[in-house]
């Protein structure tokens, strides 16, 4: 079992103990780790258990009771899934016992100390007490024994004290013991500088004692206190050239009343108005300073305060207190040193180095979630030393236009090796991170090594690249790392749609990674990098990173993908939801009279419950599939039978054992028709009509580069000056239509190029075969665009009640376009009704919004999609694109209604593009936007 192999591998090494994190839920597994020798400490900050058995087996004065007692089956030990521990004047006692026929033993150990502090068999107790576990250093303070003797025989006691770090204990005592007595011995706590830890073990009172000449160690663990703590606040900004309000924190440590006196020194930046402190606190009492100061400039107030404090008796007591805080503010570069951490302040942006634990915490000022950088690992297998190692140095650089903090360790496993750790914060939040691995002897090392390290974050709403695909979780479910398996990401790189600001992480792309949940702090998720090292040159150097950790500097993930690739952006990347509807093979367009579809689950997760498909136009077509968790099912399929409808919307309602899920795709049938084409004249000019029995479409290319007319059903859906050009409200000419160019192409200048038409079969990336009306023009007449070709498709398939817009731009101007502005403009028919003609969309909360057009001055600017109709007209307008590929807006005044699509254009000479396509949906009511992703994903290529 792993447990007792761990174990057997703890008493092999000779540690004392086992340490085991988990969760205070974990409850079928708490009873098994208990049962196996783990105490669960009562803290709030984690849930650590301690296993204690190593040192009860390799204790000489109890180690010959196993050998009749089995420490694992005689346990009399009483299992709770609930903190453990028997609290007494402050110490927290850990109880093992156990009894086999005659024989009984029990010992406890003092929490803090990880120690004994009492043994009892059947013929004795020994016990040691502190008198309490937080004392005030620079006093002397008592330890109690107590020694019985049960047996009737002489029981020889030989006790010593031990010294250490911080603890004076000189102490020698042997005796017989015949029946019961009680020893006192006195220790003297020395000056710490600084305070004590948790998550460390904890200075001790130590005590070698021999029982009938077999050894035991005691320890009992205590808490030295500075007679006073203070620590410093500087909340928010602060303003240089004004006054600035701050505030100091200050504890008595002593159980009664004391004095306290100190003198805050100035800064050059800072000038107090107050620098002398006197005050008095009742026992264990505590107050919040209000001080006040001229501050000149941004900086980072740090000082050695050089306290007195006096007790009511006279005595009294000196020590230094480290205290520091920064005066920051917009665009200020500060770093110090406070007690327990170092800090490092641009702008907003926060680092935090904590010297106890290695560990560093990013804060962002966008209001982000945290990100922390756990301690660094050299293996394998790796070892955890530098969880509690203390840096051998540490300084504050600054570099490029970043402050970062450069730390430096030199390692006890690998006593060859020194590790620096450099870390750099920009003042967009940016951070960059860097390990470096230094071979500082004169051999080479050959043996593999490994460099690791984990970033742990509490991901919201994550975009993962994850099995070749860009999975997207649109909200919390499913955003912990239990769902995911961090080595089935397909690229470098992980997003997250934070609500403050985007946060986002990559790293170079030939490292491995790795998933893990991370319980600390918060609850997050961890990922684990590390990188293999084949050998190491003497003198030479190997490196972790860099590695981008960012909270804001990206609002796109696929700008972020671009950076964290080193490539330029592609034009079309296609997000998949976690849990997947795909119809007809993603698909929008049917060509058969069977609907295929399939639901896909991509996390670690199985489909427990029950899913339900079904077709909105056939009520009887309801099927429903159902799942265990024992059938550890990921993906589903249904099949049905096409209705004849215009499109069908596919529908699969999931109940899951821990949630409910609502999936849905829009299908459109291609009929069995075909799509007209014909020349006419009209009103004198030469005219191109594509018509697919359902929608109707015109244009005149001597009129104007426009499709002029667009009907579904005999409603005509533009506004048009045709057949002669003339000026309406800001535009002259103003044609109207269904027009797309660049914007620097003014309508005087478009109407001077030549313009040819043409019918055409294009096709797109999922093999379906438009046809319609090409308009072309190249730009031979203005100087600046002069080699532009655009060619502007109106496209339609048989039967489908649906116009297809894209646009071909081929680029031979002898420039770079770099973030040009290209608009596609939609002029609304809004004059052949006395009904208002209402635009609707939604709102970036959700909610709906409604707009009357041409009745006044309108600007409506949400992105999404966007509906028109009234209440005359049959069928709804609903215009639908990839709205990351383009910037809707629509203007209206009492004369013109305009919908606007603008795309940023980037497109080297001699370069061709498509635009993402605009498509023109007619039904008598709305197609959900949720179900038209297959339909915004249609591409057409070169």
């Amino acid at each position: 079992m792993l447990l007792a192999r761990a174990l057997e591998q703890t008493m092999q090494l000779g540690w004392p103990r086992l340490d085991l994190y988990t969760w205070g839920g974990n409850t079928k597994a708490v009873p098994l780790y208990k049962k196996f020798g783990f105490f669960w400490e009562d803290r709030d900050d984690s849930t650590h258990l301690l296993n204690l058995i190593p040192t009860v087996l390799s204790t000489e004065a109890i180690s010959p009771y196993f050998e009749e007692i089995d420490w694992y089956r005689d346990s009399t030990r009483q299992i709770a899934v609930e903190p453990d521990g028997r609290k007494e004047n402050g110490f927290d006692y850990f109880t093992y016992s156990w009894v086999k026929g005659e024989t009984s033993l029990r010992v406890e150990f003092e929490r803090q100390g990880r120690g004994l502090r009492l043994i009892e068999t059947d013929d004795y107790l020994l016990s040691a007490e502190a008198e309490k576990p937080e004392l005030v250093f620079g006093r002397d303070y008592r330890i109690h024994y107590r020694i019985i003797n049960k047996s009737g025989k002489p029981l020889h006691v030989s006790l010593q004290g031990e010294s250490s770090d911080t603890i004076r204990f000189h102490y020698d005592r042997e005796l017989e013991v015949t029946g019961e007595t009680t020893l006192t011995a006195s220790f003297y706590v020395d000056e710490i500088t600084e305070k004590q830890s948790v998550w460390r073990t904890h200075s001790c009172v130590c005590t070698c004692i021999l029982i009938n000449g077999k050894k035991a160690y005691f320890r009992i663990g205590i808490v030295p206190q500075f007679p006073a703590a203070l620590t410093m606040h500087v909340p928010g900004f602060t303003y240089p050239g004004q006054k600035v309000r701050f505030y100091l924190d200050v504890e008595n440590s002593f159980d009664e009343e004391a004095e306290f006196s100190f003198e805050l020194p100035s800064r050059a930046f800072l000038n107090l108005d107050e620098r002398q402190c006197t005050i008095q606190l009742k026992g264990k009492g505590r107050t919040s300073l209000v001080l006040t100061a001229d501050l000149h400039e941004h900086g980072f107030y740090e000082a050695n305060v050089q306290v007195k404090a006096t007790l009511a008796d006279g005595s009294s007591v000196s020590f230094a207190k480290k205290i520091g805080a920064a005066f920051t503010g917009l665009g200020a570069m500060l770093g110090g040193e406070t007690e327990l951490a170092w800090h490092i302040h641009h702008g907003s942006h926060t680092l935090r180095f904590n010297k106890d634990n290695n560990e560093v915490t990013i804060v962002s000022g966008t209001g982000s979630r945290p990100t922390l950088l756990s301690y660094p690992k050299i293996g394998k297998p790796y070892s955890s030393e530098f969880s509690k190692k203390r840096a051998e140095h540490v300084d504050v650089f600054f570099e490029k236009g970043a402050i970062g903090i450069r730390v430096t360790y030199c390692s006890g496993a690998y006593p060859q090796l020194s590790l620096t750790g450099k870390t750099r914060l920009f003042g967009d939040g940016t951070v960059v991170h860097e390990l470096e691995l230094i071979n500082l002897s004169d051999e080479k090392i050959a043996s593999e090594l490994w460099l690791g390290q984990g970033f742990a974050h509490s991901l919201s709403r994550p975009i993962l690249p994850y099995l070749g695909r860009y999975v997207e979780v649109p909200s919390s479910y499913g955003s912990d790392a239990a769902y995911w398996d961090g080595e089935l990401l397909s690229e470098n790189w992980v997003f997250a749609r934070e609500e403050a600001s985007p946060w986002a992480m990559c790293w170079p792309e030939e490292y491995h990674s790795d998933f893990q949940e991370y319980f600390g702090s918060f609850h997050g998720l961890q990922v684990a990098l590390d990188t293999r090292i084949a050998e190491l040159e003497p003198q030479g150097k190997a490196m972790l990173g860099p590695i981008y950790v960012m909270h804001g500097s990206f609002t796109d993930w696929k700008e972020f993908r671009a950076f964290a690739r080193k490539e330029a952006m592609p034009a079309d990347l296609s997000l998949t939801p976690h849990l997947e509807l795909i119809a007809n093979k993603h698909n929008p367009f049917l060509d058969r009279g069977e609907v295929e579809v399939q639901v896909q689950e991509y996390k670690l997760q199985h489909l427990e419950g029950e899913l339900t498909a079904s077709l909105e136009s056939d009520p009887a077509s309801r099927q429903t599939r159902s799942y265990t968790e024992e059938e550890e099912a990921t993906e589903t399929s249904f099949s049905f039978a096409a209705s004849g409808t215009t499109y069908e919307l596919v529908q699969v309602d999931g109940h899951f054992a821990t949630h409910a899920a609502r999936l849905r795709s829009a299908v459109f049938p291609i009929g069995s028709g075909t799509v007209t084409q014909e020349h006419v004249e009209e009103k004198g000019q030469r005219v191109f009509i594509a018509d697919n029995g359902l929608v109707r479409i015109k244009a005149a290319p001597d009129f104007h580069p426009t499709l002029y007319s667009l009907a579904s059903s005999g409603q005509e859906w533009l506004a048009s000056s045709f057949p002669e050009r003339r000026p309406k409200s800001w535009w002259n000419p103003w044609t109207g239509g269904i027009s797309s160019s660049i914007e620097e192409l003014r309508g005087f200048s478009l109407v001077k190029e030549a313009c040819t038409a043409s019918f055409v079969e294009l096709k797109d990336n999922r093999q379906n075969r438009w046809q319609g009306i090409k308009l072309s023009y190249t730009v031979n007449k203005q100087d600046k665009l002069r080699g532009l070709t655009c060619h502007q498709y109106y496209l339609l398939l048989p039967g489908v009640p649906l116009l297809c817009h894209t646009v071909e731009i081929e680029q031979h101007t002898g420039t770079y376009f770099a973030g040009k502005r290209w608009s596609t403009d939609i002029f609304l028919q809004t004059e052949d009704t006395s009904d208002a003609v209402w635009l609707k969309t939604i709102g970036s909360n959700g909610e709906p919004l409604s707009y009357k057009l041409a009745q006044g001055e309108l600007s409506v600017t949400e992105a999404s999609d966007y509906l028109v109709g009234s209440a005359s007209r049959k069928d709804q307008l609903q215009i639908v694109t990839d709205l990351d590929t383009a910037e809707p807006q629509v203007y209206s005044n009492k004369e013109v209604a305009v919908a606007s699509f603008v795309r940023e254009l980037n497109l080297p000479h001699t370069g061709t593009a498509f635009t993402a396509p605009l498509f023109f949906l007619f039904a008598d009511k709305p197609i959900p936007s949720d179900s038209l992703s297959a339909l915004r994903a249609i591409r057409f290529e070169h």
